[in-house]
């Protein structure tokens, strides 16, 4: 049985290592694109918790994307995921490192509440 929940999105064109609020409140992620125009590779960090809770190199990030250098990347969950503690974004040099990023990334995300 599909369950019905308000869709929300998410964009902002600067997220680098300090992390980014998408929503202080439990979640479903749907879908996530980013663009990394650094020609270096970068890692998105998606955190199960507002910004506030989060030090980015010491809190592990629930799921982390790679970004190819000078690309972009895009992940659907069908039905979502669901993030009890809220959704934040950060996007560093390594895959749970603290390093910001020299070009900020551009990330946009539908999530979605009951």
């Amino acid at each position: 049985m599909r369950v019905n929940r308000d869709a929300y999105p998410f964009y902002n064109a600067t997220v680098d290592g300090t992390a980014q609020q998408a929503s202080s409140t439990p979640c479903y992620l749907e879908a996530v694109y980013v663009v990394n125009s650094d020609a270096d590779s970068r890692y998105l960090q998606i955190f199960n918790l507002p910004f506030a809770s989060i030090t980015v190199g010491t809190t592990v990030p629930t799921l982390v994307l790679p970004i190819l250098s000078s690309a972009s990347a895009k992940l659907e969950i069908p039905g979502g995921v669901f993030m009890s503690g809220g959704l934040s974004f950060a996007c560093t040099m390594t895959p749970g490192g603290a390093t910001g990023v020299k070009f900020d990334a551009m990330v946009s995300a539908v999530y979605s509440v009951l």
